[in-house]
């Protein structure tokens, strides 16, 4: 679903649209969703500015999949990355959630199951099919 749309279901619930949040001290908890598993390159500059400002809130953040700036392999910080009070992941947990700045920004991980298999349990999936 497209934004334009997401942005008309969000009125007709009657959510205020905010488009610049200066102080994010005044929340109690953040959804982080920037940027997702296929992130390669640096975070933009203005939305590392953002980052860094979701970081000096001192608040809960609970970050979907992976904390938005890590790069979801290696753990490596891609220009700036949340820093999550915890990490929703899906299926498995990303390597890049277990190495490098990955073990110091995801915070307690949280692994859900939506009915797909990790890499190890695909390639064991496929050795016992080509036995029988």
């Amino acid at each position: 679903v497209n934004t334009k749309q997401q942005l008309t279901i969000a009125r007709n619930y009657g959510l205020p649209i905010i488009h610049r949040v200066k102080d994010f001290r005044n929340y109690t908890v953040i959804v982080d969703a920037l940027f997702g598993i296929g992130l390669s390159k640096p975070v933009p500059v203005k939305l590392g500015e953002i980052i860094k400002r979701v970081n000096a809130a001192n608040i809960p953040v609970v970050s979907v999949d992976l904390p938005s700036g890590l790069d979801a392999t290696t753990g490596a910080i891609l220009g700036s990355a949340i820093r999550a009070t915890a990490t929703v992941t899906f299926a498995y947990a990303k390597t890049g959630l277990l190495q490098g700045e990955g073990t110091k920004r995801a915070g307690s991980i949280y692994i859900k199951d939506i009915g797909i298999y990790s890499p190890e349990e695909i390639a064991d999936f496929k050795v016992g099919i080509e036995e029988n």
